[in-house]
């Protein structure tokens, strides 16, 4: 979710369950707190970012021009991050 062009949240089935459970919460931006969630930065290594979805068990992180403007340009998946191994790997096999 994007708010005044900022990156606020990224809806999943677990918030989106969770904010069914609470009567209270009556619009999308409810369902985030007042804490900006994991996120990537543009000038990360996918190493760092690797790291960051294993310790917070995620499956993607948007990806966002700088920590102050968390303007979205992107979402990098844990496949993604994987993909340049498993290409090393299929050619160590070939």
């Amino acid at each position: 979710m994007v708010d005044d062009g900022a990156y606020v949240g990224m809806i999943d089935r677990t918030i989106l369950l969770a904010g069914q459970q609470d009567l209270s919460i009556v619009y999308v931006r409810d369902l985030f707190g007042v804490n900006v969630p994991a996120l990537a930065l543009a000038g990360e290594t996918c190493r760092t970012i690797a790291t960051r979805v294993a310790v917070h068990g995620l499956e993607r992180l948007p990806v966002v021009t700088d920590a102050q403007s968390r303007r979205l340009i992107g979402i990098v998946s844990r496949s993604d991050l994987v993909k340049p191994s498993q290409a090393l790997l299929n050619e160590e096999h070939r």
